[in-house]
């Protein structure tokens, strides 16, 4: 008992399948949750510089920078790390001990999408300075940017099946944040204005966007977009 490193206490082998299941979910959840930040948080970087360096768009407020750390960037990631084991997980062979989890080749992925957020976020506030004026742009562009990021939890959940009740429930959860910051008039000031129909349609439609294209972008491209339940697969491969 002293030298070794597990210590069976009983006979009943069925829990440490569950453990060895379990640890490796962990894994594959943690580069899920690491993934989703990653991205996410970029796209914010890319907008701030994009909007200082060209002036022709409103930066972030500080209240918008922080309602969007507390409400769009915690919650999907909380629900991406509790995601339950996918079937069949304990099949594949065991991934490589010394696999990273996010390397280098990972980088021109979170740059992507990133970038793919940041784009639809700004072409909903410059539509909406043009239709609308400069008064509800910034409003649209901050409500595009949380709805992108929030959706954007989608693509990095699991694919082949539906997504796992604790994800939608966070991302309901925090849907209705921004709702409430929408309707409340308390709340309206982190968001910079009121928003009539038509922008929360533009701001819906192109928070819709970073969805759309990541999830094409990868059925088109496997080998650069690989999706957290796929390293798994292919760090066992090379190993």
């Amino acid at each position: 008992r002293h030298v070794a490193d597990i210590v069976l206490l009983g006979d009943d082998l069925a829990p440490l399948r569950f453990a060895f299941e379990t640890g490796r979910s962990v894994r594959i959840n943690m580069r899920r949750a690491i993934r989703f930040l990653i991205a996410t948080n970029l796209s914010e970087t890319m907008l701030m510089l994009f909007a200082v360096a060209t002036g022709l768009t409103r930066p972030l407020s500080p209240g918008q920078l922080l309602w969007i750390n507390l409400l769009s960037d915690v919650l999907p990631a909380m629900g991406l790390a509790m995601t339950p084991p996918e079937p069949g997980m304990m099949d594949r062979p065991l991934p490589a001990s010394d696999a990273q989890v996010l390397s280098g080749a990972d980088l021109p992925l979170l740059v992507r999408d990133g970038g793919i957020i940041a784009a639809t976020a700004l072409s909903a506030q410059t539509g909406a300075a043009v239709l609308r004026g400069p008064a509800a742009a910034g409003a649209v562009g901050f409500t595009s940017l949380v709805a992108g990021q929030l959706l954007y939890a989608l693509a990095c959940a699991p694919k082949g099946r539906a997504p796992s009740g604790g994800l939608i429930g966070t991302l309901a959860a925090a849907f209705g944040a921004q709702v409430a910051a929408l309707a409340v008039p308390g709340l309206r000031r982190l968001v910079g204005g009121r928003l009539g129909v038509a922008e929360v349609c533009l701001s819906t439609a192109t928070g819709l966007m970073p969805l759309l294209l990541v999830s094409a972008l990868d059925r088109a491209g496997p080998g650069l977009a690989r999706r957290p339940h796929q390293f798994a697969e292919a760090s066992a491969s090379k190993a």
